[in-house]
């Protein structure tokens, strides 16, 4: 299977805490973290663009966390737990979102016409990009020995 027809695009992200209950078929993965540049532009770019035409899910989560001396900052992780950048995030992205308090939690969306990042509230229904998985998994087998837990849950 080819990338481009590896992935599909869902609509029905609605606990950001338990990534898993977004799965409506068997044969689709878990929500797909797509920070990897040239996996959004040559792959899910043109893909989407038969779907929708505006912005969507990638995969990243943004909270504002106390820290020393009662300063706050903010922590971005990735749904798959990989290293996180802020290179790509919208050009004035922290001053449109002076607002964000502490505690405050968001997603990562990707705006179309720009390729920028930007956050939203995450129980916003937006699409995202499922990885599809071809195997001989039965349907039923269980994906994990134990349920997948919030990228900001303690290990």
């Amino acid at each position: 299977m080819d990338h481009v027809h590896a992935y599909q695009f869902c609509k029905n992200l609605t606990n950001y805490l338990n990534i898993t209950s977004t799965k409506v078929d068997p044969y689709l993965s878990d929500m797909l973290s797509v920070h990897d540049h040239l996996l959004m532009h040559e792959v899910i770019m043109p893909g989407i663009l038969k779907v929708i035409d505006e912005i969507f899910w990638i995969g990243g989560m943004y909270k504002v966390v106390e820290g020393h001396h009662h300063r706050q900052f903010s922590v971005s992780k990735w749904t798959d737990r990989s290293p996180f950048t802020l290179k790509y995030f919208h050009q004035g992205h922290f001053n449109r979102h002076h607002h964000i308090r502490l505690g405050d939690r968001f997603c990562i969306i990707i705006a179309f016409n720009s390729g920028r990042w930007d956050l939203r509230p995450c129980n916003e229904k937006l699409f995202f990009a499922c990885q599809i998985i071809k195997s001989n998994m039965p349907i039923d087998a269980p994906r994990h020995e134990k349920p997948l837990k919030s990228p900001y849950d303690k290990d």
